[in-house]
């Protein structure tokens, strides 16, 4: 074999299985034998490993980096890798990952590609939920319910969304303006046109995430009214009864993150999501943004806020917005697709489907 001036030389092993140990023996012109163990590493394919979380939870940790570079280079260098761990010691909990835009300081965490089930999953809970509330409380989120209805599985791709809502500072960032000294406060009072220019301005792929893409971020897996279960604990998440009638700033407090490590998902302030309103959950059996054959603007608003109910946070709730309307309460969390593509939009019916 010849040797590069390091000592180094090439070997070709088709007949070696990769990850079985192996060894080489060699022996000199002096007749000087030596002896390599060594076991193949077995090429990894990031982009099929990120796009089945399943299998992104079969892979060691020592793939899962591997496979991370690789990730990170489909990113792009407008984008740094902070971490990669896991936000929950259930069984199943994923390890993952953070990428760090460079010029807004949001952190993104990427999130496999896997099913979810989105909409109000379980009907009785939901009105259960509202047995306490005022009638007209309960009537009104009763409407709500409407809304959440049918539920439908989807299939999500691998996606880059925000850790936590975008905060003011980040706004400023993104315009090349100076930045607030003091708590990183989330970014309100913004009109949906503003954020859309913003997001423009701002490039690097970066968009507002699909009501189904919100939805099954912020599910992380769980299928009940909300990421942790189907009461309300005020640990996990600013509403009318623990936030003191104020927003809190962003990431605030772990116990606030899902098993994604997204946090505030449930409250402090609604988020926008691409999608113009339907008044229904209907749609196709992937994450693309919904818009119907007829209406308006309006755009949809999840996640709840600060001086809402409850109820208003639930993971399956949505309301809309006027695109020229803004409110201390809305805000946004950021999205960014693996290979910084938009998702087309797609055409649903206006009305809701007779229910069976």
């Amino acid at each position: 074999l010849p040797l590069a001036a390091d000592g180094a030389f090439t070997f070709a092993a088709d007949a070696v299985e990769a990850g079985v140990p192996a060894e080489l023996c060699a022996e000199d012109e002096a007749g000087r034998r030596a002896r390599l163990e060594f076991t193949l590493i077995p090429p990894i394919d990031g982009q099929a490993l990120i796009a089945d979380l399943e299998a992104w939870n079969r892979a060691s940790e020592e793939d899962q980096d591997r496979a991370l570079k690789q990730l990170a280079g489909i990113i792009g260098s407008a984008f740094e890798f902070v971490r990669a761990k896991r936000y929950s010691d259930a069984p199943g909990a994923p390890r993952i990952a953070t990428f760090r835009h460079r010029r807004t300081g949001i952190d993104l965490q990427l999130i496999p590609g896997h099913t979810a089930r989105i909409g109000c999953l379980d009907e009785t809970r939901a009105r259960a939920l509202m047995e306490p509330a005022d009638p007209q409380t309960a009537a009104h989120f009763r409407k709500h319910l409407t809304w959440s209805l049918p539920a439908r599985t989807v299939k999500v791709p691998p996606l880059l969304i925000g850790r936590s809502e975008l905060s003011r500072r980040q706004y400023l960032l993104g315009q090349g303006q100076r930045t607030p000294v003091g708590p990183e406060l989330p970014a309100t009072s913004l009109r949906f046109e503003e954020l859309a220019a913003w997001l423009e301005e701002v490039g690097d792929g970066l968009r507002l995430p699909s009501e189904a893409e919100w939805e099954a971020a912020a599910r992380a897996g769980s299928r009940t009214l909300f990421w942790w279960g189907n009461e309300p604990e005020p640990k996990h998440f600013l509403y009318a009864a623990s936030s003191g009638g104020r927003p809190w700033p962003v990431g605030s407090s772990p116990d606030h993150a899902n098993a994604f490590g997204l946090e505030d998902v449930s409250g402090n302030v609604w988020e926008f999501c691409a999608d113009h309103w339907v008044p229904h959950m209907a749609g196709p059996a992937d994450a693309r943004p919904r818009r119907p054959e007829k209406g308006g603007n309006a755009r949809v608003i999840r996640g709840g806020g600060y001086l809402n109910p409850a109820l208003a946070c639930t993971l399956h709730n949505r309301d809309r917005f006027g695109i020229k309307k803004h409110s201390p309460i809305f805000g946004a969390r950021i999205a960014r697709s693996l290979d910084g593509s938009r998702p087309d939009f797609v055409i649903v019916p206006s009305k809701p489907p007779e229910r069976e």
